[in-house]
């Protein structure tokens, strides 16, 4: 990083949550309030993860409910090349529930 990049980043940084609040600040869940609801995902064979679908009831998509969706998957991610839902609900960026694999892994026999 560069002095001058070093210089404007703690101002940047607080430029942009300041930004993503004025435009999407009223699709932040709220604190203490309960989303029920169910979120798919996949785990590809390389290890990379893909939110295939979620839906919480009363709750609008947003920054940060795209981050909280991205660190769980990530912190969840199990086998490799398999499909899984989680069903529970969403509370203070906590998720809580159970995920069950819907697609098993399977490992294609290509000779």
């Amino acid at each position: 990083m560069s002095y001058m990049s070093e210089a404007f980043a703690p101002i940047e940084a607080k430029y942009k949550e300041a930004t993503m609040q004025d435009t999407w600040g009223h699709f932040a869940p709220r604190k203490g309030k309960s989303y029920p609801g169910f979120v798919v995902f996949a785990i590809a064979v390389d290890g990379t993860y893909c939110l295939i679908n979620y839906d919480f009831d009363g709750l609008d998509g947003s920054p940060w409910l795209y981050d909280a969706l991205m660190s769980f998957i990530g912190d969840n991610a199990k086998e490799q090349g398999a499909v899984y839902q989680f069903e529970g609900k969403f509370r203070n960026y906590a998720f809580s529930g159970r995920i069950t694999q819907i697609i098993p892994a399977e490992r294609p026999n290509i000779a």
